[in-house]
């Protein structure tokens, strides 16, 4: 009897041990992949520079200049809305794949400013248009 429950003491103890160990590793917040300066090439091969700083973003769109934002990333997954512009670009999305950003920008019609920034590639779509991108990040030369 006394054997049974220190055997099943131990049991209980060994899973309590276990439940703690998993509940660390996946408490623990990973870095985020997205921080750090990027090269940003547009599907009209424009190019331009994206700076991701824990969770805020600097991009800068030729002729429309540097639009900033709250960026989010889920696994390999990222996303922005830019909710202080209400008119223009208003949106950034995207996946890392393999180190490199695969994503687009968005704006509602009629997509005066993506047009404005690029000669061709915006995609017509049925409430908005998008402009695809890619992006590989900078090394820094400090």
């Amino acid at each position: 009897m006394i054997k049974n429950k220190s055997i099943c003491g131990l049991a209980i103890l060994s899973l309590l041990f276990v439940i703690v160990s998993v509940t660390n590793i996946f408490a623990q917040q990973q870095k985020s992949s997205l921080n750090g300066k990027w090269a940003v090439k547009y599907a009209d091969s424009s190019e331009s520079i994206m700076i991701v700083e824990k969770n805020t973003f600097n991009l800068i769109i030729p002729k429309v200049g540097k639009i900033k934002g709250m960026i989010q990333e889920r696994g390999d997954y990222f996303e922005s809305i830019l909710s202080d512009r209400r008119n223009g670009i208003n949106f950034i999305y995207g996946y890392i794949k393999n180190g490199r950003l695969e994503g687009k920008l968005q704006e509602q019609m009629p997509c005066s400013e993506l047009k404005k920034a690029f000669k061709s590639g915006v995609a017509d779509l049925k409430n908005s248009c998008q402009m695809p991108f890619t992006a590989v990040k900078k090394e820094d030369t400090k």
